[in-house]
């Protein structure tokens, strides 16, 4: 199982067995890469600990726990066992950090797996009356020989029918699942009897009363906790840089770190020959005016097409968003460039309103409260004004049915020909949540317990696959994450801009020409290479012969093919999820 994921953790391996039980991981050095080996050791040898992640306040924790046990390197994972003996399964509540841990108890006969807070880091279990099986990926579970795979058809209708695909404890495989985040499983080692319990709710939506104060004292506060969380997560004893786009999120990230970084951080960018949704010319502007090394990398269509069958395997679910292809070589490049660690601006749109969808959520809102409901049931039910989308939205807003607004909000073009099942149990779970006098800032928190979770997830699978560690000091932060939940979301879409606030800091320390650059979002010609004679091409017609489908299933994705090719329609998303799944199947024979 360790081998199977010899990309997560090149530097070395740490197994500990006990009867029954064993628990092993593989490490990718970064605190203390001379004796921070795993696994670490209680005092008494009782409790063992392997972990994945970064704890960014072990430094207090060491010193908050000196007297009781004696360290023996300064890795940050060796404050887990004491802390444990300490507190009890309460101790995650002490930590901050992006993690997945497993906690070996042998005089309790217990297994313990917890989970950080935001779910930057994935754990996934098997579960049985003949064996518990728990894993960083879900390769490693399958290697184990204990699981027979086969199809969660819930996560492929999710994948068909909205943004994401597997969501809550789901995976893309019946018999495997995920922890929540801020989610403690004990299993008995005796009994093989699993019990849940958590240190943080990530399934409830904040309902602390929303911040007060001026816009001057909101923007100070803001600059001050991101301020924080970057420096925390500056702490590392090898190389670090970051992943620049044009955008606002990773340029404010960038310029923060260099802020507070003695020495200068350079900065790595993705780009392509296709103008459109080339963002190198906003990144260099902003290296340019940091002072920093800028790294770009053009991705051409024969190497993102030779990447994406294995993408697949390293993201155990298909792959559903085609930048993911990118995020692999951008961190192949930084990893070849001598770097282990980098900061991403992930999540700061499911934080602040960072999407169109909100924005445009936000206008149908205005229009519903301004037209009489005859008026707009005359416009939407012919299509004058606005789309299918668009309309169920409006019908939702107007019946006050918060289920079909979220399954509206998060909907896209869907194909059902290839899926069973129905999907969105979580969704709607979440959903009736949702509070009519916080719907924007509510359906923000959706948003993260949904959307994020995906990005989070293929941006961890890519970036480890090149070895190498991605922290997120927008979303990954308690501190900006509780702010933000917070903030009243009139400074977070303001006057048509978005991310309002965060432009507002920005404007400190970049000139507005930076600070309020339009979001381009971080995309891929793939709509493009499909109409070439090329890779891309070939690859989506051959996947038509594989033998997940019907006649009339492959006839129609071979004219949703034909129609992009000449012009006559734009399907590339659709065939690239259609195109995904299949090779997905192919690869895990399901």
């Amino acid at each position: 199982m360790t081998d199977s994921m010899f990309h997560r953790g090149p530097d070395e391996d740490g197994i500990d067995l006990f009867e029954n039980a064993g628990i092993g991981m593989r490490r990718l050095s970064i605190m203390d890469v001379a004796s921070g080996s795993q696994p670490f050791f209680s005092n008494d040898r009782n409790v063992s600990v392997v972990g994945n992640g970064e704890i960014y306040n072990h430094i207090k924790l060491r010193s908050d726990l000196k007297n009781e046990h004696p360290f023996h390197s300064t890795s940050d994972i060796e404050v887990v066992a004491p802390l444990y003996q300490k507190f009890g399964l309460d101790f995650p509540k002490q930590m901050e950090g992006m993690f997945g841990l497993a906690i070996l108890d042998k005089a309790a006969r217990k297994l313990h797996l917890i989970r950080d807070r935001m779910g930057v880091k994935p754990l996934f279990y098997h579960a049985s009356k003949e064996a518990f099986v728990f894993s960083s990926d879900i390769n490693s579970i399958i290697s184990s020989g204990r699981v027979q795979v086969s199809l969660n058809d819930e996560s492929a209708f999710n994948y068909f029918n909205y943004r994401f695909g597997a969501s809550g404890d789901e995976t893309f495989f019946k018999e495997i699942k995920a922890l929540f985040p801020g989610q403690v499983l004990s299993v008995n080692l005796d009994t093989l009897e699993v019990t849940s319990g958590q240190f943080h709710n990530h399934l409830q939506f904040s309902t602390e009363e929303l911040l007060t104060g001026s816009e001057p004292e909101l923007i100070n506060e803001l600059d001050k906790r991101l301020c924080r969380s970057v420096e925390k997560r500056l702490m590392s004893d090898v190389p670090l840089a970051t992943l620049l786009s044009s955008g606002i999120d990773s340029t404010l990230l960038t310029a923060l770190a260099n802020k507070i970084n003695p020495n200068k951080v350079d900065a790595f960018t993705i780009t392509y020959n296709e103008k459109g949704l080339d963002e190198s010319v906003g990144a260099k502007e902003s290296a340019d005016y940091l002072g920093i090394k800028w790294h770009p990398y053009q991705v051409s269509n024969q190497e993102f097409t030779s990447l994406i069958e294995n993408a697949i395997l390293q993201n155990e679910a298909p792959v559903t968003h085609p930048n993911s292809i990118a995020v692999r070589l951008i961190t192949k490049l930084a990893k070849e460039n001598g770097y282990k660690v980098l900061l991403s601006g992930e999540g700061a749109d499911e934080l602040f309103a960072g999407y169109g969808r909100t924005t445009n959520l936000y206008r149908l809102s205005q229009i519903q409260n301004k037209y009489p409901s005859f008026v707009l049931q005359f416009l939407s039910g012919f299509g004058l004004k606005f789309d299918k989308r668009e309309s169920d939205i409006l019908v939702a807003l107007r019946t006050n049915n918060l289920e079909n607004l979220a399954k509206a909000y998060f909907g896209v073009v869907n194909q059902n020909f290839l899926t069973n099942g129905n999907g969105t149990s979580f969704l709607s779970k979440m959903a009736q949540q949702i509070r009519p006098n916080h719907l924007f800032n509510d359906i923000l928190q959706l948003e993260q317990q949904t959307y994020l979770q995906e990005l989070l997830l293929r941006q961890d699978k890519m970036s480890m696959w090149s070895s190498m560690e991605v922290r997120v000091p927008f979303v990954g932060d308690p501190e900006v994450v509780s702010f933000a939940n917070r903030l009243p979301f009139e400074y977070k879409l303001k006057d048509g801009i978005n991310k309002y606030l965060v432009r507002k800091v920005a404007e400190k320390y970049l000139p507005p020409h930076i600070s309020h650059r339009k979001k381009k979002g971080f995309g891929s010609p793939v709509g493009d290479w499909l109409k070439q004679n090329d890779q891309l091409k070939q690859l989506a017609y051959s996947a038509a012969d594989i033998p997940s489908m019907n006649g009339r299933q492959r006839k129609n994705y071979l004219q949703l093919l034909d129609d992009h090719v000449v012009g006559k329609s734009d399907n590339y998303e659709l065939i690239w999820k259609t195109m995904n799944f299949l090779l997905f199947r192919k690869a895990y024979e399901i």
